[in-house]
């Protein structure tokens, strides 16, 4: 898990996926960008002490250092997720096996839990819709869908970017380089920075965007 984070999705610092050619599926992959994070987890199995399954696949080769899965190749993260009423931190039995890891240079948790309907501590009161209106035995609705309860985290990730509408070359201000642009490339098709509008061809329609913005500046 960890190799195939690292080097399918990250490239291992190369800038390609896949670089020595040994994840065996039909096509490469791309490298993701700045902004998309790796989100994995499942039952992983992981018990105090040692290095188990969860750490292993944040960390790869180990502990701090240049190779492991986040997409700076710094160590990823895994929840420290309980029971929110009983502070209980099992999600199967008395152990935590179940475990949500991602990348924190891109991802940071808001807030993380382990649900379980009949926890120490549990109403039906505090039990949140739909479960709670579960028609048999609410507080037992965790046990009829699966012997592990669940690991939530709500993650923060980063703002999409603003549009600029005409800004053909990303600097954020419409002006004469974006005029340039359009005029030097009219009628080719995409990709060209004449296309402000993204519609294949740089035309009158982007000509006109250009003009109709000229001057604003975006933030």
């Amino acid at each position: 898990i960890a190799y195939y984070i690292d080097f399918y999705y990250n490239g291992a610092g190369t800038g390609i996926s896949d670089p020595n050619n040994k994840i065996f599926i039909p096509t490469t992959g791309d490298v993701l960008d700045e902004h998309t994070p790796v989100i994995w987890g499942g039952d992983l199995n992981q018990r105090p002490g040692g290095l188990g399954p969860a750490e292993r696949t944040t960390v790869g080769g180990g502990f701090g250092g240049t190779d492991g899965t986040d997409r700076d190749r710094s160590d990823s993260t895994f929840d420290s997720a309980f029971q929110p009423i009983s502070g209980d931190t099992s999600t199967l039995g008395a152990s935590k096996l179940d475990y949500i890891c991602w990348q924190d240079s891109i991802a940071s948790a808001r807030r993380q839990f382990i649900f379980n309907s009949s926890g120490s501590g549990m109403t039906v009161a505090r039990i949140p819709e739909p479960a709670r209106s579960y028609p048999i035995f609410p507080q037992g609705i965790s046990g009829q869908a699966a012997d592990h309860r669940p690991v939530v985290v709500d993650f923060i990730l980063p703002a999409a970017a603003i549009p600029c509408p005409g800004d053909s070359n990303a600097d954020l201000v419409v002006d004469l380089d974006d005029l340039l642009n359009v005029v030097i490339t009219f009628g080719s098709p995409a990709p060209t920075p004449g296309d402000v509008n993204d519609d294949g061809v740089a035309d009158l329609n982007d000509l006109l965007e250009v003009v109709l913005n000229f001057g604003v500046t975006c933030s």
